[in-house]
């Protein structure tokens, strides 16, 4: 049980750290010319908060799937 337990962590912690590796916190933005943005108060436009929308969905699956694999391993520990 403990077996199964453990790759189950391994597994959804492994999903979780190509989540955060795909969508990341940190992100560059870009103007309508190409240009890197350096500036923090840009008009933000409706396909740059699509998506800002989907990168925090990710970003939020990733930590919770890291959590959910952090604990499931914890579990494996602690079964004899």
């Amino acid at each position: 049980m403990a077996h199964w337990l453990a790759l189950a962590g391994l597994v959804l912690n492994t999903v979780g750290a190509g989540l955060l590796l795909w969508y990341s916190p940190a992100t560059r933005r870009f103007t309508k010319d190409g240009r890197e943005a350096g500036t923090w108060v840009n008009n933000p436009t409706p396909e740059g908060l699509r998506g800002y929308r989907r990168q925090m969905l990710g970003f939020g699956f990733a930590i919770g799937s890291l959590i959910a694999g952090f604990f499931l391993q914890l579990l494996a520990l602690l079964c004899p």
